[in-house]
């Protein structure tokens, strides 16, 4: 029977996903434009491939772990910056 998992359902080397801006704006409650620009300002990490964005799962889940662990907001151009996180 064939795989019948959407693209950005399958996982990749270690099973690393990745979400689509639109899915992160939801997440975020904001605009897909401002995760764009965010990404563009290299302010959000991303990963691109010509005009392709797409966000890695493990950059949110480290996000809002730090979150959590720090009991305080985290910043996600601290992602973006060399050495992220």
């Amino acid at each position: 029977m064939a795989d019948r998992r959407t693209r950005r359902e399958v996982p990749v080397d270690g099973g690393h996903r990745f979400y689509q801006v639109k899915e992160v704006a939801l997440m975020f409650g904001v605009s897909e434009q401002t995760i764009h620009r965010a990404i563009d300002e290299d302010e959000f990490p991303a990963v691109r491939i010509r005009n392709r964005k797409v966000i890695p799962a493990v950059v949110i889940d480290d996000m809002v772990a730090a979150a959590r662990a720090g009991n305080r907001a985290v910043d996600a151009a601290d992602w973006a910056a060399p050495g992220g996180g």
